[in-house]
């Protein structure tokens, strides 16, 4: 079942693909996180990004990943980031063997990084936990100001 996941550098179109198709709780954590709708947020996010990745399932997007500088004078710290289409769920445990490797060239480049996860968002805490980032109590955040909880590591 897993032999069709693969993990590429991030196109536009896949961008899209996901953007057009995520989760519903996806939606919902960037509508409170950051007030914009996810083909804008992704847009943001692939201009800002150190590396991004798009994982596929026989060659159809499911996820697209990557990590952001903090800040423009925060260098040292990295931000994760991901967005899945429902499907990601049916492939969960291939996809997060094949994106490990790709945290780790995250870590690399950052031996920090942080964000935060809507506290509903419990699939995506799971992988977080798998992944060894430290998940902390939740608290508001966002323009949403909803319970989302800061993700380290590092």
């Amino acid at each position: 079942m897993d032999s069709g996941i693969t993990v590429e550098r991030l196109t536009h179109e896949a961008l899209e693909y996901v953007a057009a198709n995520c989760r519903e709780i996806d939606r919902r954590e960037i509508r409170l996180s950051v007030g914009v709708g996810p083909l804008l947020a992704l847009e943001v996010s692939e201009v800002r990004s150190v590396a991004a990745w798009s994982g596929s399932y026989n060659g159809v997007p499911m996820v697209v990943f990557g990590v952001n500088y903090r800040g423009p004078l925060d260098r040292d710290v990295g931000v994760p980031w991901l967005v899945a289409t429902p499907e990601l769920e049916k492939h969960q445990k291939g996809f997060l063997r094949r994106c490990k490797p790709y945290v780790d060239r995250m870590e690399l480049v950052f031996p920090r990084m942080e964000n935060h996860v809507l506290a509903e968002n419990t699939t995506a805490i799971g992988w977080l936990r798998w992944l060894g980032f430290d998940i902390g109590e939740a608290v508001p955040y966002g323009i949403g100001r909803a319970k989302f909880h800061p993700f380290t590591k590092g």
